[in-house]
């Protein structure tokens, strides 16, 4: 009985000194572990808005302007900046260093310091760590712990207080899910789409010599649902306002709903283009329902007609004395005809004696809508390729487009919407963008002429 008690006892000394060593060795290997992460390792993939990695000052003072809790705290040389949203109203920072700070709490190889005692709690071992978020993931391949560029969410950017600019803001960066920016192509934005993108926005256009706004797109619903979905409440009113009264200037009393948003569901391009009295458009897509494009188009004649006299007006002079006005309806007083050019069908509403009007033609599912008879033959002839910034064999063109800056804040004055800092950043010259997807990952190349503007600073102004 001796015997067999020694021998239970060292079996049980044994157990506890194997679990000691094990013990033992999971803790070097968790601290071997904690020792080998990235900050997107040890930061939440729910919490965290934004991640500055490598940060200089220059990325500093730009984000602060953002987060001022940035801005609260010394930063020496640090390893990233991390700004994770502790509930539903508050953000806190979080500064990964390598040397200590006064307020700073050791953390695998970093010192962290932190602006919310909160935001302790939710840094270290993650249970979904930001590293393996699917839009992390997508954006940081192929990038190095000692890379310098910015990963940052939807709602890390902030919300244009001018209509004009939150409109450029949402449309190039609140849709995607997540965006990422390196500074050595700081005119390009990598992002991470909600869905995959197989549909290819127009590559080549009907372009005009005095277009001073292109704009093609793969789905313009998609795009008009997004965006009023991004902007602002108060600026989705302004903006779909400011359309309908776009269209009813341009192509009269026609359905913006079911006629304009009808066409624009496949996908095409949009010019205005600069006269010598007034500003015309351009549009041209395609329709697979041929028989609802027919439709569209004779409702929108149909709606133009109503907007021209169907009356002629002559004054006679009685006697010599007496002068009377003779109002007599006239039904060659409208220009309402139909012809053949080529392939074409080209329908024509307008007044006899004025070069404005309506002009559509269609061919097959293809179409074209123009105002202005000087612009028919070039939007029914002369089509060439658009030559737009990152734009590469594979890719699929989303949106794209060009914008001649100073003629469109002539426009925007005429809509009496004053100066927004998009346009004050650069007063002359050009923008031109392109929005490409391949699977989830977009890039939004944006170069502005004549010099050229960091993408992040133009949407964190």
């Amino acid at each position: 009985m001796k015997h067999i008690f020694q021998r239970a006892v060292v079996i049980v000394l044994a157990m506890v000194g194997g679990g000691a060593v094990l013990l033992f060795l999971l803790l070097i290997a968790k601290d071997v572990t904690i020792y080998d992460n990235s900050p997107a390792d040890l930061l939440p993939a729910k919490h965290t808005v934004l991640l500055l990695h490598n940060p200089d000052q220059v990325d500093r003072d730009k984000w602060s302007a953002v987060f001022p809790e940035i801005a609260t705290i010394e930063a020496p040389k640090s390893a990233a900046i991390a700004v994770v949203r502790t509930d539903a109203d508050t953000t806190a920072a979080v500064l990964f260093t390598h040397q200590s700070t006064e307020f700073s709490q050791t953390l695998g190889p970093y010192e962290i310091t932190v602006t919310d005692g909160r935001a302790r709690s939710l840094t270290g071992m993650q249970v979904v760590p930001l590293s393996k978020s699917t839009e992390y993931a997508l954006l940081s391949k192929g990038k190095k712990l000692s890379d310098k560029w910015t990963f940052a969410k939807k709602d890390a950017w902030p919300r244009g207080q001018h209509i004009v600019d939150d409109v450029v803001q949402s449309a190039l960066v609140h849709t995607p899910t997540a965006a990422g920016i390196d500074p050595l192509t700081p005119e390009r934005l990598h992002a991470t789409a909600e869905s995959a993108q197989h549909i290819h926005a127009p590559s080549s256009v009907a372009l005009h010599t005095d277009t001073f706004f292109l704009l093609t797109a793969a789905n313009g619903n998609r795009a008009w649902e997004a965006l009023q979905k991004a902007v602002r409440k108060d600026h989705t009113f302004t903006l779909e306002g400011l359309l309908r009264n776009g269209v009813l200037s341009l192509l009269g009393p026609v359905s913006f709903e079911s006629d304009v948003l009808g066409l624009l569901k496949s996908p095409f391009a949009l010019q205005l283009v600069e006269t010598e009295q007034s500003t015309q458009m351009i549009l041209e897509g395609s329709v697979l329902d041929r028989k609802k494009l027919r439709k569209t188009l004779n409702n929108m004649h149909e709606a133009y007609s109503s907007r021209l006299p169907n009356f002629r007006v002559s004054e006679r002079t009685l006697d010599k004395r007496f002068s009377t006005v003779d109002i007599r309806h006239d039904a060659s007083a409208r220009d309402v005809h139909e012809e053949r050019i080529g392939s074409w069908t080209l329908q024509v509403t307008k007044h006899p004696e004025l070069e404005e009007g309506l002009f559509t033609a269609h061919d097959g599912s293809k179409y074209i809508v123009t105002t202005h008879s000087a612009l028919v033959e070039t939007a029914l002839t002369k089509r060439v390729p658009l030559v737009l910034p990152g734009v590469e064999a594979g890719d699929t063109l989303v949106m794209g487009g060009t914008l001649d800056i100073p003629k469109t804040y002539t426009l925007l004055k005429g809509l009496r919407i004053n100066k927004s800092n998009t346009f004050s950043v650069q007063s002359t010259g050009s923008i031109v963008w392109s929005t490409v997807q391949n699977g989830l990952m977009r890039t939004v190349t944006v170069d502005t002429l004549p010099k050229p503007i960091p993408l992040d600073s133009l949407l964190t102004r």
